[in-house]
């Protein structure tokens, strides 16, 4: 009372630390950084309304970007740039909710399918169902135990994609 509210203040309050949202996570694990992704798992999990379903449905939601972003690299060539520009023109189109903005989304996925191929993330895309089924499936669930598993596979190496 009678002074300014620090940083160290508002996270005590809301419970959100910088550098640990549900978006440094999906960063992470579609830069394929599964350390750091792995870290993240628990406090983006300890945040108020959060649970393992909204957190693979933000990495799903990635991964189809991401997809999107590897096949306009593909097609012909093309160059990150054009690339960005044939996503943001797919985004915009669809005009999906809560991205935030499209041309920041598109460059941002096109950033992250430099890191993927395009079978691997069909098999990453597989997983990501997976774990949303397991956790919807039963009323018994680890939730952090699976959202780390689908993270830590995104790390598998590239040969295994085949």
């Amino acid at each position: 009372a009678g002074r300014t509210a620090t940083a160290d203040d508002v996270t005590a309050v809301v419970g959100v630390r910088r550098g640990e949202t549900l978006d440094d996570l999906v960063a992470a694990a579609l830069e394929r950084r599964p350390a750091a992704a792995a870290r993240l798992v628990g406090p983006v999990l300890e945040m108020a309304g959060m649970s393992g379903v909204r957190i693979v449905s933000a990495l799903g939601t990635g991964l189809v970007g991401t997809a999107l972003a590897r096949a306009e690299l593909d097609r012909g060539g093309s160059p990150p740039r054009q690339a960005e520009d044939a996503v943001f023109r797919h985004v915009l189109a669809a005009r999906p909710f809560g991205l935030g903005s499209y041309k920041a989304v598109a460059a941002r996925w096109v950033g992250w399918a430099g890191a993927w191929q395009a079978a691997e993330l069909a098999r990453a895309l597989r997983a990501a169902l997976a774990a949303d089924r397991a956790l919807k499936g039963t009323t018994v669930t680890e939730d952090r135990g699976i959202v780390l598993q689908l993270v830590l596979e995104f790390a598998a190496p590239r040969r295994e994609a085949a």
